[in-house]
């Protein structure tokens, strides 16, 4: 049987980014890894400089709505690797992204999608 790396463990569902392929493509195992075993930090959360500035331009770039967590991992040296854990009115959405230094490269998101209510 075939690995899945479009869920997580947990059964989140995870939507990779096209613009972060050279990074995901035949690694997609070991960064859903990494990914799920990063260590989170509520807001506010003291950062590096450099971390703190691609959370930010992330969150922009985005438009994540109601961050609540951040986190950052050098699992990937020599490039960085930062979360931001958003919540939209559907789903709940732990983002992920590449630090390379000159730029940041979207990685994936892992999206738990919210019941919907019927009132």
């Amino acid at each position: 049987m075939a690995e899945d790396h479009n869920t997580t463990t947990d059964g989140r569902r995870v939507d990779w980014f096209q613009v972060g392929a050279d990074h995901w493509q035949g690694n997609q195992a070991r960064l859903l890894a990494i990914c799920e075993a990063i260590e989170w930090h509520s807001l506010p959360h003291e950062t590096g400089m450099m971390q703190g500035e691609a959370i930010k331009a992330l969150i922009r770039e985005h438009r994540l709505p109601r961050v609540s967590h951040v986190a950052d991992s050098h699992e990937l040296a020599p490039y960085g690797l930062v979360g931001i854990r958003a919540h939209y009115a559907n789903a709940d959405v732990d983002f992920f992204a590449v630090d390379e230094g000159s730029h940041i490269s979207s990685l994936c998101a892992f999206v738990a999608e919210k019941a919907v209510q019927h009132g």
